[in-house]
């Protein structure tokens, strides 16, 4: 169709789009194309020969677009011619679907409602059916009741298989019942014998608490009692070795005290003569001297002085020497000092220092 020689912009639209609907149509016309590229032969070493080639290059794509154009220009009429068809199409289709439904309505409606009836008689047929082996004793009880008083009589078809089913189901669930009933029974039984062995086992763990309480309460009360007997037997015997050691502490002290005396008296003695011999030595010695008057008077008044002085230090010898004798009978220094103390001031009855 398109072997003629015509130039390619030249073929008629028409004998274009037959091609395009057939396949390989378009061949004869790309091996056209494909004999003047080939026969061409290009020189692009002159300016001439590179022109030529632009020339065959611009001559090639307008051919394409041309051929390309009528293609486009076909396909855009019969998607506009297509896009009426499915319009068309789509109103009949919507068409007939509303008649059809119309048409079929009361088919429909009568199937819902037979469907519901249908569906509603099964789900009796199912809950008559159900399974009761897990329900406790209360609800099989409760179901006992529930199917007794089940109606079957608006069952239609179904009421035959209804009344089957209730029927054995009834007796399966009374049978079931009796079973419970009896392991119920059973079951209180030995939880009544388990209660009473619990509350005599509370019982006796009672009682051996109570006793064990009371036991621990009795032995308390025994080591309370030693204690108290302990407490008092060690209070006496305190306060009788504190009165012996207080005896004994006054009997040392009553002792020392007289040691002291004795210590004193001794010192006093000896005290006492050396005072004598000291005034008869001073006297001598006055008398010996003869001294002038002024002279004499002044070694009386050192003569009393030295008595005064040595008077005071035989007061501090005596005390001193009694100090030390209570000190050396156990007698702390303080505590010594303090009774020389009472016995200078009087308070210490029947004793007195022997100065």
């Amino acid at each position: 169709m398109l072997k003629d020689n015509l130039p390619i912009e030249q073929i008629e639209p028409q004998k274009v789009i037959f091609a395009l609907m057939e396949t390989d149509g378009l061949a004869p016309v790309l091996d056209r194309i494909k004999k003047i590229v080939e026969d061409h032969l290009p020189d692009v070493t002159t300016a001439k020969g590179r022109k030529e080639i632009k020339a065959l290059g611009a001559s090639i794509n307008k051919s394409k677009r041309y051929i390309d154009d009528i293609g486009k220009d076909s396909v855009a009429e019969r998607k506009a011619a297509l896009k009426l068809i499915d319009n068309e199409r789509k109103k009949f289709r919507e068409g007939c679907d509303a008649m059809r439904v119309g048409a079929l309505a009361p088919l429909v409606e009568y199937e819902a409602t037979e469907s519901a009836r249908i569906a509603k008689h099964q789900a009796v047929l199912e809950y008559l059916g159900l399974p009761f082996d897990t329900l406790s004793i209360d609800d099989l009880e409760q179901r006992v009741v529930d199917f007794a008083n089940t109606d079957t009589a608006g069952m239609e078809e179904f009421k035959a298989e209804a009344d089957r089913i209730l029927s054995s189901t009834m007796l399966a669930m009374n049978t079931r019942r009796e079973d419970l009933l009896d392991r119920k029974k059973k079951d209180d039984e030995i939880e009544a014998h388990r209660k009473q062995i619990l509350e005599q086992e509370r019982q006796i763990r009672e009682s051996k608490l109570i006793r064990e309480a009371e036991d621990r309460a009795r032995v308390a009360a025994e080591a309370k009692a030693r204690h108290e007997a302990q407490e008092v037997e060690r209070a006496k015997f305190d306060a009788e070795r504190r009165e012996r050691d207080a005896e004994e502490r006054a009997k040392v002290a009553e002792k020392q005290v007289a040691a002291a005396k004795v210590a004193a008296e001794a010192h006093a003695v000896k005290l006492a003569a050396d005072k004598q011999e000291w005034a008869r030595q001073a006297a001598d010695d006055a008398r010996d001297a003869a001294i002038p008057d002024a002279k004499a008077a002044q070694e009386r008044e050192d003569a009393e002085l030295a008595s005064r002085q040595a008077n005071a230090l035989h007061c501090k010898e005596i005390r001193v020497c009694a100090r030390d004798a209570m000190v050396a009978h156990g007698i702390d220094a303080s505590t010594a000092v303090d009774i020389l103390k009472l016995i200078h001031l009087g308070k210490v009855p029947r004793v007195r220092l022997e100065y």
